[in-house]
C-alpha cells in the first residue's frame, strides 16, 4: 500500500485573472499531520478550497488515494462527490451548529456518506476515544467558537 493519501501537483487557481496558487505541489502521507502556514493572503484557504472543489483549478492535478490505494482524480469534481470519497473541509470560521454537540456536527457533515459514517466514527473513536466525549477538546478546531456555548452544549 502506498504511503500517500493526497497528492497535489502543479496546482494553479485564481479568483479572477491573477493566479493565487502558482504551481503548488503537496504530498500528504497516511497517518501524518500537515500544516499549511503563511501570512494572510498567501493562498492557504485558496489551496484548501481548490483541493475540495469549491474553487476551480486552472491547471494541475489533485488526487486522493483511498484505503484500497485506488486513485481518485479530484480535479473538477464537485464538493459533495469529494465528500462521498471521505474527504471534507472544515472552514476556519465557526460554521458549526453551536447548539449541537461535536458528535452531532460530525453526523451532519457525514450525511453524504451516511452508509459509511457509523463505521468511520467507530474507527475514529477507537483511535481517539476521549476526543468526542469531551466537546471542549474540539475548540482548537473552531477558534471563534464561544467556550461558554460549547460548555453549555456539551453532552
Amino acid at each position: 500500500m502506498s504511503d500517500v493519501v493526497l497528492s497535489v501537483h502543479g496546482l494553479y487557481a485564481a479568483y479572477s485573472d491573477e493566479d493565487v496558487l502558482k504551481g503548488i505541489d503537496v504530498v500528504v502521507e497516511r497517518n501524518s499531520i500537515v500544516a499549511i502556514i503563511g501570512p494572510n493572503g498567501s493562498g492557504k484557504s485558496t489551496l484548501l478550497k481548490t483541493i475540495y472543489g469549491l474553487l476551480p483549478t486552472r491547471s494541475g492535478e489533485v488526487t486522493l488515494f483511498d484505503e484500497e490505494n485506488r486513485a481518485h482524480r479530484l480535479t473538477g469534481m464537485k464538493p459533495e462527490s469529494i465528500t462521498a470519497l471521505g474527504l471534507n473541509m472544515v472552514p476556519q470560521l465557526a460554521n458549526v451548529f453551536p447548539e449541537m454537540s461535536v458528535l452531532e456536527n460530525l453526523e451532519i457533515g457525514g450525511l453524504p456518506i451516511r452508509h459509511r459514517f457509523a463505521e468511520q466514527a467507530i474507527r475514529f473513536w477507537r483511535r481517539s476515544p476521549s476526543w468526542l466525549q469531551n466537546s471542549e477538546s474540539a475548540l482548537p478546531l473552531y477558534p471563534a467558537a464561544s467556550v461558554k456555548c460549547w460548555r453549555s452544549r456539551a453532552r
